[in-house]
Formats: structure tokens, sequence, C-alpha cells
């Protein structure tokens, strides 16, 4: 019963580890596409001063 119990403890923490793993690469994912994104919206606002210019 006792290599059960340090069998499911090992388990238990190499899904915990890669639960936070996954969670942290996901989290890296996001903050890159919204850097992405907003440096686009950036070069957007700027051709649209060249093409509303009067």
């Amino acid at each position: 019963m006792e290599k059960n119990s340090v069998r499911y403890t090992r388990v238990i923490k190499t899904i915990r580890k890669r639960y936070i793993l996954a969670l942290c690469i996901i989290i890296f994912a996001l903050l890159l596409s919204q850097i992405i994104v907003q440096c686009n919206i950036n070069n957007e606002m700027s051709y649209s001063r060249i093409i509303n210019k009067d």
C-alpha cells in the first residue's frame, strides 16, 4: 500500500508541474501575440495619417 501512495504522490507532482508549465506557455503566447497586435496597430495608425492627409 505504501508503494502506491508514493507512486500516486509522484504522479500528482508530475501533473502539477506539467500544468504549471502549460499555463506559463499559454501566458507567454498571449503576451507575445498582444505585443504583435499592438505593433501592427501602431503601424496602421501611421498609414492612416498618410492616407488621410489633406
